[in-house]
């Protein structure tokens, strides 16, 4: 049984006896439940893809030609890739997210379109964006956002 003051914040929890007025936390009851923790790894490359399937990942997250960050640090899958991973991804039943997580410019527009097409096509799972062009798109394809 879980003792009434335990708190939890981001992931990590500690005994607190004294209230933290300006930290929202979050009191775990003995009958609740906690819900699963997803597992989530990078994948740079069907390599480490397949890597973080068979150490047993929940999901993986990768990205697509220059509208990732890591695009310059790391090798990324191409418009043509999306429908490997997204098979890959569902014969292990684990989760595949895209990051489309640069700022959008003007140019990127077909870019963007064209990625967000094929990701609704081959069953993507959502897509982790910060540019409000890229939630607006995936919102008016119906395409989830993390």
């Amino acid at each position: 049984m879980l003792p009434q003051n335990m708190i939890f914040i981001i992931g990590i929890f500690f005994y607190c006896k004294v209230p933290l007025p300006f930290i929202k936390t979050r009191t775990c009851n003995a009958d609740q439940k906690m819900k699963k923790i997803e597992l989530l790894s990078p994948a740079g490359s069907f390599d480490s893809m397949q890597a973080a399937i068979n150490v047993g990942a929940d999901a993986i997250y990768f990205g697509v030609e220059q509208l990732n960050i890591r695009t310059v640090s790391s090798k990324t899958f191409t418009i043509d890739d999306i429908a490997e991973v997204a098979e890959r991804c569902t014969a292990a039943n684990v989760k595949a997210y895209i990051t489309l997580n640069t700022v959008m410019c003007d140019h990127d527009r077909q870019l963007l379109q064209t990625i967000l097409q094929e990701v609704k096509r081959s069953g993507i799972h959502a897509v982790i964006a910060s540019d409000f062009a890229v939630i607006a798109q995936c919102a008016a394809l119906g395409i989830p956002v993390h």
